[in-house]
């Protein structure tokens, strides 16, 4: 995330717009670490990916979370899952945000990870004690 995107922060920085509270929860300036990471929002829909993925990190900023993914011992393969379901979380944050801002909706957290589910294809298997996550990127 290259801090482009239009969160209310910088769009006053443009005087585009002159709110800068989060359009989620209100209680905070809407800018991207909020958004993603420190809403109130963005933290229950982090812990219930962590909890479907049985991810067990106390992680909840950005860096923090890549951090773990790197100096985990997971093979390669679920280190890319991780990454690219945390990209996918993203979005799909995103697209909540954007759907309180102009539908005046927002989805349960727990109807993210229902749509991540149905967006990576993620299946878990039992393999001699051990999960395989198997994922397949719908376009």
């Amino acid at each position: 995330m290259v801090g482009r995107f239009p969160v209310r922060e910088r769009l006053q920085k443009f005087q585009i717009c002159q709110e800068m509270d989060c359009v989620v929860c209100g209680a905070g300036v809407e800018n991207i670490q909020h958004l993603f990471f420190e809403c109130l929002y963005s933290s229950r829909v982090l812990q219930e990916v962590k909890k479907w993925l049985q991810w067990r990190t106390p992680a909840t900023s950005i860096r923090g979370l890549m951090s773990n993914i790197r100096h985990s011992k997971h093979n390669s393969f679920k280190k890319g899952v991780l990454i690219v379901t945390l990209a996918a979380m993203s979005y799909q944050i995103w697209l909540n945000r954007n759907e309180v801002l102009w539908q005046f909706r927002c989805k349960q957290a727990g109807s993210i990870v229902g749509a991540l589910n149905h967006e990576l294809n993620v299946k878990r298997r039992g393999n001699g004690g051990k999960f395989v996550l198997l994922v397949v990127i719908r376009v």
